[in-house]
């Protein structure tokens, strides 16, 4: 089994650009050196150096490779989103292409707003949003690989449409494997009350990539009691340090043994800004917790 092991700039609190007093990416890339990854995702368009060049020859410096880029700017269900989806799509793939990226990481937007949760009406499509959103997954699966040579991983994700088990399986029954794997993170499935394990044990044909992140049952408790966004939890640190939370990642790391898993796995402790804890020290914890359970 050859697993590879990267990181995530969620880990240093990253998110959209437009967020103030972000870690400046260059701290990013030394300290992802520093705690012994090579692998990393590109993130939101424009935290990284957007020129190729520029970024390259700054990922060469310290031996990181870019694995994937990411689209989240709109609801896939929703026709008038489409232009700020699409925009988005192409600058993740260009970037993604001339860095020599494999997937591009598709991730629906949030239904939640500002610190609440809507209703739980609102929080279920329709057969007529669900129907849109699937043929919209197609069309950017198509646009991706037709343009940029780059593989479609969709990322289930706390707060959107596609996060519970249920969905997540939907999804899977109703796209075409020839063009859409599924990007696993653990933690958004534990999230939305499923089970990595189980789930990697029954679906493992079709997870392409992966995203190891762990949750903090108690705090868990308090946010879905208390109707709580995910954006608010995370800031909460509903997302712990891995082998601390909920998600079996003993049980998690012998199944991928014996399915002889060969992907990406990206580790990510999904912090807020500004960072209330040390990234590069999560960072190396996270590393040196997946040797321990035979993951990189």
């Amino acid at each position: 089994m050859s697993i590879k092991v990267g990181v995530a700039s969620g880990t240093w609190g990253i998110g959209p650009v437009e967020i103030p007093g972000q870690i400046p990416w260059n701290v990013f890339l030394d300290e992802t050196k520093l705690a012994g990854y090579k692998y990393i995702e590109a993130g939101h368009y424009g935290y990284l150096p957007t020129d190729p060049t520029t970024l390259l020859n700054e990922l060469a410096q310290r031996d990181i490779q870019v694995i994937a880029s990411t689209v989240m700017n709109g609801h896939l269900d929703k026709p008038d989103d489409w232009p700020s989806v699409k925009s988005e799509l192409m600058l993740a793939g260009k970037v993604g292409a001339s860095l020599g990226a494999k997937h591009i990481v598709l991730i629906d937007d949030f239904y939640s707003s500002e610190n609440r949760l809507p209703e739980t009406s609102d929080r279920i499509l329709t057969d007529e949003g669900w129907k849109h959103l699937i043929e919209t997954t197609h069309k950017i699966a198509d646009i991706s690989k037709e343009e940029f040579g780059l593989d479609i991983a969709f990322h289930s994700h706390g707060d959107t449409h596609i996060e519970t088990t249920e969905q997540i399986e939907r999804f899977l029954e109703d796209t075409d494997p020839n063009k859409v794997s599924l990007c696993l993170d653990t933690g958004h499935l534990n999230y939305g009350g499923g089970n990595s394990v189980d789930f990697m044990k029954k679906h493992h044909e079709r997870v392409s990539y992966m995203h190891f992140k762990d949750v903090n049952t108690e705090i868990l408790e308090r946010v879905k009691s208390d109707n709580i966004s995910i954006q608010d939890a995370t800031t909460m640190g509903v997302f712990c340090d891995l082998g601390e939370g909920n998600v079996n990642y003993p049980d998690l790391g012998k199944v991928l043994n014996d399915i002889e898993y060969s992907g990406w796995v990206i580790a990510e402790l999904d912090m807020g800004t500004p960072v209330t804890r040390s990234p590069l020290k999560a960072a190396t914890k996270a590393r040196k917790y997946l040797e321990s359970v035979g993951v990189g």
